[in-house]
């Protein structure tokens, strides 16, 4: 028997209702779901936008830190040298960059051992090397030094010791036009306190060759058969004596050194030249040779031809934590009985003096050391009154025997602590003794 159509309709209606609500609540049950999904997924896009502002941040510190490296780059162990100038002073001329910075500094303590003599702390130099590159073949360098505080206390200065445009026309000739240091021995062209072990610079190259040296001129320089280095230069003369000033620029107690110009506002009427050779040929050494002759004069009414030179023969060589080197110098004056201190003492005609270091470092010792620990032993002879004007009397204390023992600390090729014990003999009898103490570095 059939069931009455109403209550067939009526099953029908029930069972679209039933199947609707469950539709309705399965679509809100998705759409949460899709919610949740959707939130998970915003969520995991706002995490891999901040991933990737990282990421192109770091590329960019990256992109940075590699254009600040070109443009300041590191000092490293045996980087490229130019005419016999220091690694940092070269650094512009392998810089990647149009500018290049480095410098160097020394602060000292000195002891001497004499009896009414006062120690003294000096924050001896800090010094700049600015340099900048025009095109491939111009570059600019330059060298500031601020001495003794850099204050005028009593001798504090800032100075100028090179500044000057090179142009690089060939491997074998190039010219330096400006301020420049003069290329003779060895420490006036590497005065960096890496370069030496003992605090204070060797005395001949101060007092016989007058160290750091640097005058207005003209410097050709260049590579010639293969291994052989040349300079020649001309510069303004050092200036022997001012016509207001009764008192002779030069001292018999460091020659000629007084009447250097440094380049302000330079006499220009004498000049003088130099020449210089090194040969890099053999293993591990360096020798060379330079040669400086002029007239110091300057058009000083009363005053004669006033003429020097001075001649100098080097040597250096470093093998297995061992280095040795030496040097040979003399010097002539031409007019030196002209001249008058108000001091006392007699100016040498001829001045002549040598010295020789050995160092070796201890860590050569040790395996695998991660610093070098040198230490030295200078032997020196000098005499600034070798011989003297007729009639003048020669001074026996100006003959000097300098032995200096020390040691070095260096944790990196680039710093160094020095320590050192300098006994100085005459041959008028004791000269004095000083133990020193100095903090160096170069970048």
């Amino acid at each position: 028997m059939s069931k009455p159509r109403p209550f067939l309709l009526f099953h029908l209606i029930t069972s679209a209702t039933v199947f609707l609500l469950m539709f309705v609540f399965l679509a809100e049950k998705a759409s949460a779901n899709v919610q949740e999904d959707i939130a998970e997924l915003k969520k995991q896009i706002q995490q891999l936008k901040q991933e990737q502002a990282l990421q192109k941040q770091l590329f960019i510190d990256e992109i940075a830190a590699l254009k600040m490296s070109e443009q300041i780059p590191e000092l490293k162990e045996g980087a490229k040298t130019i005419s016999n100038l220091g690694m940092a002073a070269s650094k512009v001329y392998s810089s990647k960059s149009k500018v290049s910075i480095g410098g160097y500094g020394e602060l000292t303590y000195f002891d001497p051992r004499t009896q009414g003599s006062n120690n003294e702390s000096d924050a001896y130099r800090l010094v700049p090397y600015i340099g900048y590159r025009f095109n491939d073949w111009i570059l600019f360098n330059s060298e500031i030094e601020f001495e003794h505080g850099g204050a005028n206390r009593s001798t504090g200065v800032a100075v100028i010791e090179f500044m000057y445009l090179d142009f690089l026309l060939s491997e074998s000739a190039n010219i330096r036009i400006g301020n420049y240091l003069i290329p003779v021995g060895i420490t006036n062209l590497k005065h960096e306190p890496v370069y030496f072990g003992s605090v204070n610079r060797p005395l001949i190259e101060k007092n016989l060759i007058p160290s750091t040296w640097h005058e207005n001129g003209i410097l050709v320089y260049g590579n010639v058969i293969g291994d052989f280095q040349y300079q020649a230069g001309i510069f303004t003369s050092p200036y022997a004596k001012n016509p207001t000033n009764t008192d002779s620029n030069f001292s018999p107690s460091s020659w000629i050194r007084g009447g250097r110009q440094k380049g302000a506002q330079a006499k220009a009427e004498d000049w003088s030249g130099v020449v210089r050779l090194d040969y890099s040929g053999i293993r591990a050494t360096d020798v060379g040779f330079s040669y400086v002759y002029g007239d110091t004069s300057q058009d000083v009414a009363g005053l004669g031809n006033l003429t020097y030179s001075l001649a100098e023969v080097h040597f250096e060589t470093r093998l297995a934590g061992f280095e040795w080197n030496g040097l040979y110098t003399r010097g002539t004056f031409d007019g030196a009985g002209e001249l008058t201190y108000t001091s006392g003492g007699t100016l040498g005609e001829l001045v002549e003096g040598w010295y020789t270091t050995f160092s070796y470092d201890l860590m050569r010792f040790q395996e695998g050391a991660s610093y070098q620990l040198p230490v030295f032993v200078r032997y020196s002879e000098y005499d600034l009154n070798k011989e003297v004007a007729t009639g003048a009397t020669r001074d026996k204390a100006l003959s000097k025997k300098v032995t200096t023992i020390g040691l070095n600390y260096k944790p990196t090729n680039q710093v160094v602590l020095k320590a050192d014990f300098q006994a100085v003999d005459t041959d008028a009898g004791y000269g004095g003794d000083q133990f020193s103490l100095g903090m160096g570095f170069v970048f």
